[in-house]
This record gives C-alpha cells, sequence and structure tokens, in this order.
C-alpha cells in the first residue's frame, strides 16, 4: 500500500469512536480495538487522533454552536455526526 501524498499535506487521521446515542464515551470491543492497532501500525509516521471520550470531543467544539447542536439532534444519524466531527477537525488541523 502507497502511504504518500503530497509533500504539503499533513499527515493526519481522525479516528472517532464515541456513543452519539447516549452521548457518552466509545467502547472499543476486541475487534474494534484490532482494528485501531492496525491503523496505528500500517501509518506509523502519521499523527493519529483518536476520538474516544465524550467530554473531550465537546471541550474541543465548545465554540462551535453550529456543531453542538448537530450533535444534539435526534433525527442525525451517529454516521453523519461522525462525520461532520472528521470534517471540522481536518478544517481546523
Amino acid at each position: 500500500m502507497n502511504n504518500s501524498i503530497g509533500n504539503n499535506t499533513p499527515k493526519i487521521i481522525h479516528f472517532l469512536w464515541l456513543n452519539f446515542n447516549k452521548k457518552a464515551d466509545g467502547a472499543l470491543d476486541e475487534k474494534l480495538t484490532f482494528f485501531k492497532d492496525r491503523i496505528i501500525s500500517l501509518h506509523k509516521d502519521w499523527q493519529i487522533n483518536f476520538v474516544s471520550k465524550w467530554n473531550e470531543c465537546l471541550d474541543s467544539i465548545k465554540n462551535e454552536e453550529w456543531l453542538l447542536k448537530l450533535l444534539d439532534n435526534p433525527f442525525i444519524g451517529p454516521a453523519h455526526k461522525s462525520d461532520a466531527l472528521r470534517y471540522y477537525y481536518l478544517y481546523t488541523m
């Protein structure tokens, strides 16, 4: 696998695992731990931002009212919330 990207593009992966339905920390089972470890082992020279603590996530977006409202919206599914957070992290970092 070729991990090369443009010289000016930072090598960052945003890995989110949160319980959006319960607004709680994400729990990694054995399969998810394997997946996380695999990402880390394949991208040793990349920065991995792993977000699994609900309060740390909220703290990182505390000034983004639109994103906080999105996370509180019961009509938006967890996958879309996770996508929005990853895009936000990519945009701000």
